[in-house]
């Protein structure tokens, strides 16, 4: 008799477990079906095969510099990050390790658009020794590279033409294709 209360309590414990999932997911789908839509609704991105816009920077010291990808004659890949942008945070794990993995092979720089002091503590904070600047004029940038509140990551030919590009948040996947498309050219 007590096994079978026991056995009773264990059941109903159980389905109030799957049913507490079953929300939390149903939640986090919401979510993500809300992020897809507002994503869709964003305004077009840089495509493979336009051309990198020329960009007006201010480097962590503060001085006015220009990068121009269509005369440094060697593959770039430049990771974007904005405020406040989850993706941004996730995405560092894998910009690190692509940093560390490819820079022999490619230039690595960071377009930050934060403020020039929050760009120091960014830097610092997440231990990346690559260049990091910041647009001369945040609005052009956005405008010129199409970019939202969310990270991307692009690889720029020698040309200065967009070989790969990825907007939101990287996986395992985009983080090998990356690599693989940066190894075969080497």
């Amino acid at each position: 008799m007590k096994f079978s209360k026991l056995m009773n309590i264990l059941i109903v414990f159980l389905i109030i477990l799957i049913l507490i999932e079953m929300v939390i997911l149903m939640i986090q789908n919401r979510r993500l079906k809300a992020q897809i839509v507002a994503l869709r609704k964003e305004v077009p991105r840089l495509i493979i095969g336009d051309y990198a816009p020329l960009i007006e920077v201010i480097n962590l010291k503060g001085e006015r510099e220009f990068i121009n990808f269509d005369k440094m004659n060697q593959e770039i890949l430049l990771f974007i990050q904005s405020p406040s942008c989850i993706p941004c945070d996730k995405n560092f794990i894998f910009w690190r390790r692509l940093s560390y993995q490819l820079k022999d092979k490619v230039r690595i720089l960071m377009i930050g658009l934060k403020e020039l002091k929050d760009a120091r503590n960014l830097r610092s904070y997440f231990r990346m020794d690559i260049p990091l600047y910041i647009p001369k004029n945040k609005e052009k940038f956005i405008r010129d590279y199409k970019v939202s509140n969310f990270s991307q990551t692009i690889l720029i030919d020698r040309k200065g033409k967009v070989k790969w590009i990825k907007a939101s948040e990287l996986n395992g996947d985009d983080y090998f294709k990356l690599t693989e498309l940066v190894m075969k050219n080497k």
